[in-house]
């Protein structure tokens, strides 16, 4: 990679730097034509724990809001302590349909939430039912392994504001 790169898009992510993962756009033309829309390079956050060959962060899964904001859900398993530990973190990112891939330039993400989760390793992000007031639920599902793990996060997403 070039040294002039803050990062290096092929890295795997560690404790100084992210990984790069490509995002990739396709619109649904008629009932049975998908076609490429574009593309988008998008920058992990480093591990926030130490750091063995084991952790690592990445994006575990991505949800369309009405407007055409994406959430991207991140996650990172790193060590913190004697035990590795999990952590989530929420990002809404706003395509441009005029933008096109810089591997160099990562499209720019604004944090929404985070929190280390223990054991709890969150993998999915959906939008859940929207309130009486108007607000909007988000659901995220965590698939730790065991049945003591699985578990649901709810959150509320309030009208007009990230």
């Amino acid at each position: 990679c070039s040294s002039d790169l803050p990062f290096c898009p092929f890295d795997r992510s560690n404790g100084q730097k992210g990984t790069v993962v490509r995002l990739t756009r396709f619109r649904r033309q008629d009932d049975t034509t998908w076609t490429h829309d574009g593309e988008w390079a998008y920058l992990t956050d480093a591990i926030g724990g130490g750091n063995t060959r084991r952790m690592r962060s990445g994006v575990s899964d991505l949800c369309v809001l009405e407007d055409g904001t994406l959430l991207v859900l991140e996650r990172e398993l790193s060590r913190k302590g004697v035990d590795p530990s999990y952590r989530a973190r929420l990002y809404a990112v706003r395509p441009a349909r005029e933008e096109s891939i810089d591997m160099a330039r990562p499209i720019a993400k604004k944090l929404l939430f985070g929190a280390d989760t223990g054991t709890a390793n969150y993998e999915g992000v959906c939008l859940g039912p929207v309130l009486g007031n108007g607000d909007r639920t988000l659901v995220m599902v965590s698939d730790g392994g065991d049945a003591d793990d699985e578990r649901l996060y709810v959150l509320r997403m309030k009208e007009g504001r990230e």
